[in-house]
């Protein structure tokens, strides 16, 4: 720390100094005589490397370098302006101001003549070499060498413990990469990639398996990682890190990981699967102590898609509960209710104002019956008994590590053992029942719903893309997966064009055209051509072609409408679109109405929030006509074209 004088000798001593400076001359004055000169040709600082330095200052006992100052008056006051070492007089300022040092203490200078003032800021700040910042690194580790704890390093250099913890991690990399990184020759990243291990030889292999122009952090981390687990993937947030860990697994931290709880790594994937497989044992045990004949986990269950050796089972109306039988009974009486006061005011609600308003109460308070009726009916549905003795449960762990159970699976060689009465409680068809739609309409209403999803496609790049390289990973990962998308670019738009009746009228044809035509001069022509333009296009550019393309290979038409409405990604691509067919399709002749029976359409109609008994009586064209005309506007969709759905009794995640 800097020396103390007493206040009668500090002033002999400024008087003589000031009287009798020479230029370069050494000196001690005290701090209270020192300011900022207005000749320093610094004038930014950062506060934060102000308190940085305050600590170093203090923890060396004082100024290991003097400041340069020229004798100045300031406010009419005679003393000492700094022209170089600004930030070191905050610092010891900084340090009075906390009460770690005396205002009167000396502070070493070396006085110039004030002609020099300018030259000497300007020769200090520019001529200061920063410090190589592998030096840094190796200052750190020799810090730590010489005994000093992490937390005593970073008290004295004002830094975090985490930061002095990355320092050291770096320092003690393999002597090569420090050396590789103080030439300028690998980025502080890559170098943060390596120190996943400790290990010199595992770096140093690492480096040697990627060629030169993989040496990235990102391929140097995911080599040095591939025999881990992260512990943000499903298997690892299903098993629990605490678990895992009370169990005797191994973790590896990655110091570099920018996000909460990222960079951390199960070393033990032997321990994480034996912790899975009893974790599963034991809810299996609970599901078939429950009555369920079986109950099993499987990797890779898709609830939409199909599966040879399963049967799906139809849930059942459950008896209801005394609390719901109580709500229905309630809901009948209200709705007899409310069907005697409408008989009331039917005939005076034409020319009454208020007898008016209270028929349009009553019909709402029916349509919110009607919706709790099914929200009753809904809770009801489930497995009984009969399910339960044939079927059984899939476990499934969720991308988001949490266990999800498909309730109501048959396998086929357990159905087959069943009588048909059996079969039929259990849910399972005896045989197949008769089509609601014709193959034909199907076919249709599906490659309407295709063309609408391509157009959509087509006009979103960053969800197509991400559809695609989707499709190809799945298809390398898990080739049993099935894919809406034909990633070997066959093109679906002239199965489309052939399947979707009034397609030429349609919205996805007009927008599909519309999104072609903006791209065809710059993709048409000779091979060589296009690709000349095509490298000088930007990636926006190439994205909306590619979109384009990835547009024509969708499609989800299907004749049988008992097979999952589209494959595995079918439902997230059009969540992720924001799809609704009502925007795209309308019940027309050609669409819809042509195809099926005069009761359909008036399922239809009704469906709507309209009457439609009176078609019953009409002929076939007339009825069509009509139906037509009442359907327009009213956003009504056949079920083949409404939204996918995951039956929620099949379905029970378990928080």
């Amino acid at each position: 720390m800097a020396r103390k004088i007493s206040s009668k000798q500090a002033e002999q001593q400024v008087h003589h100094v000031m009287t009798e400076a020479s230029a370069g001359r050494d000196e001690w004055v005290p701090l209270s005589l020192l300011w900022l000169s207005e000749k320093n040709v610094r004038t930014k600082r950062d506060p934060a490397s102000i308190r940085s330095l305050a600590a170093q200052i203090e923890a060396e006992g004082g100024l290991l370098n003097p400041l340069a100052v020229i004798v100045e008056v300031k406010d009419g006051q005679d003393g000492y302006g700094v022209v170089a070492g600004g930030r070191r007089l905050l610092a010891l300022l900084l340090l009075v101001e906390q009460g770690k040092m005396d205002a009167d203490a000396l502070a070493p200078v070396k006085i110039f003549e004030n002609e020099q003032a300018v030259s000497v800021s300007l020769s200090e700040n520019i001529t200061q070499e920063p410090m190589n910042p592998a030096d840094e690194l190796v200052a750190f580790r020799s810090l730590a060498a010489e005994g000093k704890s992490i937390e005593q390093i970073a008290a004295r250099y004002s830094v975090k413990e985490l930061t002095v913890r990355r320092r050291l991690a770096l320092a003690n990399l393999a002597p090569e990469f420090v050396d590789l990184y103080r030439d300028g020759k690998v980025s502080v990243d890559v170098l943060q990639a390596l120190a996943l291990t400790d290990e010199h030889e595992r770096q140093r292999q690492a480096w040697a398996a990627l060629p030169s122009h993989s040496r990235s952090a990102y391929h140097v981390r995911n080599l040095l990682s591939e025999d881990d687990v992260s512990a943000a993937a499903p298997l690892a947030r299903f098993v629990g890190l605490k678990a895992y860990k009370k169990a005797g697994g191994g973790v590896r931290q990655d110091l570099f990981a920018t996000g909460p709880g990222d960079g951390v790594y199960l070393t033990d994937k032997v321990l994480l699967h034996k912790l899975r497989d009893e974790r599963m044992a034991e809810e299996a045990r609970k599901l078939v102590d429950s009555g369920w004949k079986w109950a099993e986990h499987c990797e890779g269950f898709s609830a939409y898609g199909t599966h040879k050796d399963l049967l799906r089972m139809e849930p059942a109306m459950l008896e209801a509960t005394d609390a719901q039988a109580e709500a229905l009974a309630a809901i009948e009486a209200r709705r007899a209710a409310i069907d005697q006061r409408l008989g009331e005011l039917e005939e005076p609600a034409e020319h009454d104002e208020a007898a008016a308003a209270e028929v349009d109460r009553l019909y709402e308070e029916q349509d919110e019956l009607a919706q709790r009726e099914g929200e009753i009916d809904d809770e009801r549905t489930g497995w009984n008994d009969g399910h339960k003795a044939v079927g059984g449960v899939v476990m499934v762990i969720s991308h988001e590590g949490k266990l999800v159970l498909h309730a109501g699976y048959a396998r086929r060689a357990d159905v087959a053992e069943q009588s048909p009465e059996a079969r039929r409680e259990a849910g399972v068809p005896a045989k197949a029942e008769r089509a609601e739609f014709s193959k034909g309409l199907m076919a249709s209403l599906t490659a309407h719903r295709s063309a609408a999803v391509a157009a959509s496609l087509a006009a979103n790049p960053q969800i197509a893309l991400a559809a695609l390289v989707h499709s190809l990973v799945m298809d390398q990962g898990e080739p049993w997966q099935s894919s809406p998308l034909k990633v070997r670019f066959t093109d679906a738009s002239h199965e489309i064009r052939r399947n979707a009746a009034g397609y030429e009228q349609s919205k996805a044809s007009a927008a599909m055209d519309e999104a072609e035509a903006s791209t065809e001069a710059v993709r048409s022509g000779a091979s060589a051509e296009v690709f000349a333009r095509f490298l000088a296009l930007d990636e926006a550019q190439l994205l909306k072609i590619l979109a384009q393309f990835v547009a024509r290979t969708y499609t989800v038409i299907s004749q049988d409408e008992r097979k999952e409405r589209g494959f595995d990604a079918a439902a997230a691509i059009e969540s992720a679109l924001g799809l609704d067919m009502a925007d795209w399709w309308e019940a027309t002749d050609d669409t819809y109405l042509g195809s099926v029976s005069k009761a359909k359409m008036i399922e239809a109609i009704t469906e709507a929030g309209m009457d439609g008994a009176d078609l019953a009586s009409m002929k076939k064209a007339d009825a069509i006509t009509t139906a037509q005309q009442r359907l327009a506007g009213r956003r009504w969709l056949p079920t083949p074209l409404r939204p996918y759905t995951v039956d929620a009794a099949a379905e029970v995640a378990d928080d």
